[in-house]
């Protein structure tokens, strides 16, 4: 295995795709390389260098390129910086500390101090919302407000997901597009037009990445009610990967500021919440 990928010629495959769907972006981004305690950090930068900043955090088993059809819409009014997280298939380190410590936001620490930047807004999708929780709560001075989309850490994952996925990803390219339509909560059909391109880029990743094999830790009701600041959270009421009604639960239980949207029709692979996130980060969520 090399790094995070099962095999060299799958992560030439990987990189080689993700730069194409970069050439092909509705917005030419700056492509920025951050050195980091764990290794190197790739970051996509778009929007004036004046405008205030707002970092994303793109969901596991993926990369920033989920963020690419969002990022003229947010770039209008921010400073974006899209994260390839470590550990996962985009251009940043293979590095994968544990999830239990704070080795990743001593990571993300160094990247705050790389751009410069005091505060930041953040949202992060599905295991970048646990990323951006986990900061929040660590380093509640840095974090301005929180945008969180099918978010991990509130909710513990779904063991009868896996018990469905696995056997699926043993069927070739026919399994993987049912195991991800299975978890997305849709087919690749019924996606926005804007949107097939890294559905394809998705499913090429699932045959070559080698996911993590442990689960995400989920935060207590002490950590959660320590969040003072505006969060909104998206929840998909058919979200296979995570309870959505313990997710709402607890969040209004231990955060009462938090804005909960629950889509009925929506799993785990929400879309189209773009305008929700600029709307909340020019509103309440900007204050």
């Amino acid at each position: 295995m090399t790094g995070v990928f099962r095999s060299e010629r799958g992560r030439q495959l990987v990189h080689e795709r993700y730069r194409q769907l970069l050439d092909a972006a509705p917005l030419r981004c700056e492509e920025l390389h951050v050195s980091t305690r764990e290794g190197d950090t790739f970051v996509l930068a778009s929007g004036a260098e004046t405008h205030p900043p707002l970092l994303l955090f793109h969901g596991g088993a993926t990369c920033s390129a989920m963020w690419l059809n969002d990022l003229p819409l947010l770039s209008r009014h921010f400073r974006v910086y899209a994260i390839d997280m470590i550990g996962e298939p985009g251009l940043s380190a293979p590095s994968r500390p544990s999830m239990q410590g704070e080795a990743h936001a001593l990571w993300l620490d160094d990247i705050w101090d790389a751009l410069d930047m005091t505060q930041a807004r953040i949202a992060g999708t599905s295991q970048g919302g646990w990323l951006a929780l986990d900061y929040a709560i660590r380093r509640p001075a840095r974090v301005q407000s929180l945008a969180l989309v099918a978010p991990a850490g509130i909710a513990r994952q779904r063991i009868s997901m896996a018990l469905r996925v696995a056997p699926l990803m043993l069927f070739g390219n026919w399994g993987r597009r049912r195991a991800v339509d299975y978890v997305m909560g849709m087919r690749a059909d019924q996606l926005p037009r804007e949107a097939r391109a890294f559905h394809d880029f998705f499913l090429l990743t699932q045959a070559h990445f080698a996911h993590r094999t442990t689960f995400i830790p989920v935060f207590d009701a002490a950590q959660l009610a320590s969040l003072k600041l505006p969060v909104l959270a998206i929840v998909g009421a058919r979200d296979v990967a995570f309870r959505s009604a313990t997710t709402q639960r607890r969040l209004k239980a231990c955060v009462p500021q938090a804005r909960v949207i629950c889509q009925p029709d929506s799993g785990h692979g929400i879309t189209d919440y773009a305008p929700t996130l600029w709307d909340f980060f020019l509103g309440d969520g900007g204050q």
